[in-house]
């Protein structure tokens, strides 16, 4: 069972066990002689090129490569000044906050001592008043009662 057409010839090769096996033959065009030129064949004809046109072509590869640098050498640049205005400003602020922090514990040590010495004094007095003898101790109150009076009254 041989089949033939134009471009494409099946021959039959052997039959096996399983079935039929056959051989595909493709035929290039122009083979048959049907005027198809071959698609191998260039269609234009190539262009001569000068010396001169390899070294302006490799000259503009330069001046891209030179240029494609000089933007990633900037850009580089660039970085590097945003990252140094970054730490300037992270110092600023550390800077500022420290004082700060400085400020308010030292607002905080001085209350603090100002009151642990008013209750020192306050513990004093009280001490003191318990130490008096008895008239010293009328005496006192006699005036702090006098002193009273003399506000209401005042008042």
């Amino acid at each position: 069972m041989a089949a033939q057409r134009e471009d494409i010839k099946v021959k039959e090769i052997c039959k096996g066990n399983s079935g039929e096996a056959f051989e595909v033959i493709l035929k290039l065009p122009g083979q048959n002689g049907d005027g198809v030129a071959s698609p191998l064949k260039s269609l234009t004809p190539k262009k001569e090129v000068s010396m001169d046109e390899i070294k302006m072509k490799l000259q503009a590869a330069e001046e891209r490569r030179k240029a494609v640098q000089e933007a990633k050498v900037t850009q580089q640049k660039a970085e590097e000044e945003k990252i140094l205005k970054a730490k300037q400003k992270k110092a600023e602020v550390n800077d500022s906050f420290s004082q700060w922090a400085e400020q308010h514990l030292k607002k905080q040590m001085c209350q603090y001592q100002e009151n642990h010495i008013a209750q020192l004094e306050a513990k004093i007095k009280k001490f003191k008043a318990l130490n008096m003898k008895p008239e010293e101790m009328k005496e006192k109150v006699q005036r702090e009662v006098d002193e009273m009076c003399a506000q209401r009254e005042a008042g």
